[in-house]
């Protein structure tokens, strides 16, 4: 059964959640109901989103965090939108946010690895890391307020000069 509404001149074919506003159709971002005491998400048109590195990254030997560049949407994650060298987000919620590094070379034992997630005002979102001889570095945080407009990117700092791969580093966020 399909379902169709009037346009003020004629029955149309429903064939996404739209509105008409009298002049024209509008998607439908979002809809809820309230249950008495909060607000409640029926439907929403903001998904889980990700992004996959493309290419390697040289890294210097610093304590100072540096921004890691070069990225596609992942193709996990169908609709993400990659902005500039960020993840947009396109709505306003919670999220579960994760990211991963992957290096060409292990860190030297001694050497402190620092993972942050930020949005684009500088905010840290979420911080990891930690010393030793790993490769592969991770960061993640619950229940991370975002708004429809932010854009989350990855950065870090490492004992060592480094090269980022691009198979299995990752910046992606869930619920």
């Amino acid at each position: 059964m399909s379902a169709h509404i009037w346009n003020g001149t004629a029955f149309k074919k429903v064939l996404r959640k739209t509105v008409w506003t009298g002049s024209a159709w509008k998607d439908i971002k979002s809809s809820h109901r309230w249950t008495g005491s909060a607000w409640e998400t029926i439907y929403s048109s903001f998904a889980p989103s990700g992004m996959v590195k493309s290419g390697t990254q040289s890294t210097p030997n610093s304590s100072t965090r540096s921004q890691i560049t070069g990225w596609v949407a992942d193709p996990a994650y169908p609709g993400s939108i990659v902005s500039g060298d960020g993840l947009a987000v396109t709505g306003t919620r919670l999220v579960n946010v994760a990211a991963q590094i992957t290096y060409t070379e292990g860190a030297q034992s001694f050497t402190a690895n620092v993972l942050e997630i930020r949005n684009q005002s500088g905010t840290i979102l979420a911080t990891g890391g930690a010393g030793g001889s790993n490769r592969v570095q991770t960061v993640s945080a619950s229940n991370v307020s975002v708004s429809a407009g932010d854009v989350l990117s990855l950065w870090a700092s490492r004992g060592r000069a480094s090269t980022v791969e691009a198979s299995g580093t990752y910046l992606n966020f869930t619920w």
